[in-house]
C-alpha cells in the first residue's frame, strides 16, 4: 500500500478489496481482516484529511466506513451471500467478483427478471433533471432506434455534469451515468434486442420513458462464465426446458433434479374462495 491510495479529496472512511487478507481460508474459524501496516497507513493519512481540521471534535481512532468494510470482507472471503441486485452490479464491474467454485442461486425462477430488472433503465424527468434543470424529453415514439440520439446526448451532458457535480450527489450521479452508459452501448450493439417499454406523459409533456432488453439469455451468460459449477434452486420451475431456454442454458448441459414435497398432502390443502376484486384495475 502506497501514499497513491490517498491522493486528492477522497473519503478517508472507504477501504478496497485488495486491502484485506484471509486467515483460515476455507475453514469455520475463517477470518477476513485489514492488515496492521495498512490499518496503520489508514489511520495516519485519516488524521491529516482537511476535512478534520474543520471539525471541533473527531474520533480518536479511525474506522473504517461499515458498508464498504462489509462489502470488502464479502469479495475476500472464500464464501458470500449476496443479494441479486448487489451480484449483478459486482458481475458487471470487471474485477467486481472473483471466480469461485461454486455458485448457488437462491429462487433461481427469478434470474430471469432479475436480469432484465439491473438491464432496464427509466429516465424519469424528475429524477434527472437534479443533475440537468433544463432536462427536454421529447416523444420519439415506441421505435428505440429513434432515441439512440437523445440518449448519446443525454451521456455526454452527463459526463459533463459529473465534473462539476457536489459532493452531495457525485455517486448517485456516477451510479447513474454508468448504468446509461451501459445501456447506450448494448442498444446501439444490437437494436433489435431492446424496447421502449413505457412513455408516460402529463398534459402532453414526457415525463419518462423505460427502456428494456429482450434477449434475455445474452445478459445471463455472464452468470455461469466465472464459475466451475452451479447449482439453482426454486420451488417453481415446473418445465426444465422452458426454463433453460429463458436463460440460454443448453438442457443437455443441465442436470435438472425433482425432489417431493416434505409437507404431507393432508398439512397443504387448497381451499378456493371463488371471489375476485371487481374493480377497474382487475377487470
Amino acid at each position: 500500500m502506497t501514499n497513491k491510495n490517498f491522493e486528492g479529496p477522497g473519503c478517508k472512511y472507504r477501504t478496497f478489496v485488495r486491502h484485506y487478507q484471509i486467515r483460515n481460508k476455507g475453514m469455520k474459524e475463517e477470518e477476513v481482516i485489514i492488515d496492521d501496516d495498512t490499518r496503520n497507513c489508514y489511520e495516519t493519512e485519516y488524521f491529516q484529511w482537511m476535512h478534520l481540521k474543520n471539525l471541533k471534535a473527531h474520533p480518536i481512532t479511525w474506522r473504517p466506513c461499515k458498508y464498504f468494510h462489509q462489502l470488502n470482507i464479502a469479495l475476500a472471503s472464500s464464501h458470500s451471500i449476496l443479494n441479486y441486485p448487489l451480484f449483478f452490479g459486482l458481475l458487471a464491474r470487471k474485477e467486481g467478483l472473483p471466480s469461485r467454485e461454486l455458485l448457488v442461486l437462491d429462487e433461481a425462477h427469478l434470474l430471469e427478471t432479475e436480469a432484465v430488472k439491473f438491464r432496464e433503465i427509466s429516465i424519469l424527468k424528475r429524477k434527472w433533471k437534479k443533475y440537468i434543470p433544463n432536462l427536454r424529453i421529447d416523444d420519439n415514439g415506441y421505435d428505440v432506434e429513434n432515441w439512440v440520439d437523445f440518449l448519446e446526448d443525454l451521456e455526454k451532458k452527463m459526463i459533463d455534469v459529473m465534473k462539476n457535480v457536489s459532493e452531495e450527489v457525485a455517486i448517485e450521479a456516477l451510479t447513474d451515468t454508468n448504468k446509461l452508459s451501459l445501456v447506450v452501448g448494448n442498444i446501439k450493439l444490437n437494436p433489435e434486442d431492446w424496447i421502449v417499454s413505457d412513455i408516460k406523459k402529463i398534459d402532453n409533456e414526457v415525463i419518462s420513458v423505460e427502456f428494456k432488453p429482450l434477449d434475455v439469455p445474452i445478459y445471463c451468460k455472464e452468470v455461469f462464465e466465472k464459475w466451475n459449477k452451479v447449482l439453482m434452486m426454486s420451488a417453481t420451475i415446473l418445465d426444465k426446458d422452458a426454463f433453460c431456454k429463458s436463460l440460454g442454458l443448453v438442457p443437455e448441459e443441465v442436470k435438472f433434479i425433482q425432489v417431493p414435497s416434505d409437507f404431507p398432502l393432508q398439512n397443504r390443502p387448497i381451499y378456493p374462495l371463488n371471489i375476485a376484486y371487481l374493480n377497474s384495475n382487475s377487470l
